[in-house]
């Protein structure tokens, strides 16, 4: 995914898609939306098994429920009002765009992703590497 400053399309079709770009800040979210936001960011950190979310939010065990995190975030950072958890959202994903809940990745490859590059390109990749580890070697 690319995007260039002030060029995107009107509209984004698929919501895996839209999430993500919520996630980076390339489209604005609503309340509503960014409760839904947290929660598929949620589903990613468990999805890959990255829990330092758990540390950074101190709560006692990873979690696949975003109510039980808001309310936690909510009730320790905040005063655990409905508009808290707004609040627990936005500093959520505040952590998340930081890099303090990891920094990875959003989309899922395949891997080895070089069987799907051009042999010229491969090659290309190859010499770099070559020449990238003659000069860390000590002479």
């Amino acid at each position: 995914m690319v995007d260039s400053p002030g060029v995107m399309l009107p509209r984004v079709d698929d919501a895996e898609v839209g999430l993500k770009l919520m996630l980076l800040d390339c489209i604005k979210e609503s309340r509503v939306e960014m409760e839904t936001t947290v929660d598929f960011l949620l589903f990613i950190l468990n999805r890959r098994e990255d829990h330092r979310y758990v540390a950074a939010l101190n709560l006692l065990e990873p979690t696949s429920n975003i109510h039980v995190l808001l309310r936690h975030v909510a009730a320790q950072r905040f005063d655990g009002s409905t508009r808290a958890r707004t609040q627990a959202a936005a500093y959520f994903l505040d952590l998340y765009r930081k890099g303090l809940v990891g920094r990875f990745g959003l989309d899922d490859f395949e891997y080895p992703l070089v069987e799907n590059v051009p042999s010229s390109v491969a090659d290309t990749l190859d010499d770099s590497t070559r020449r990238d580890d003659s000069t860390d070697s000590p002479e």
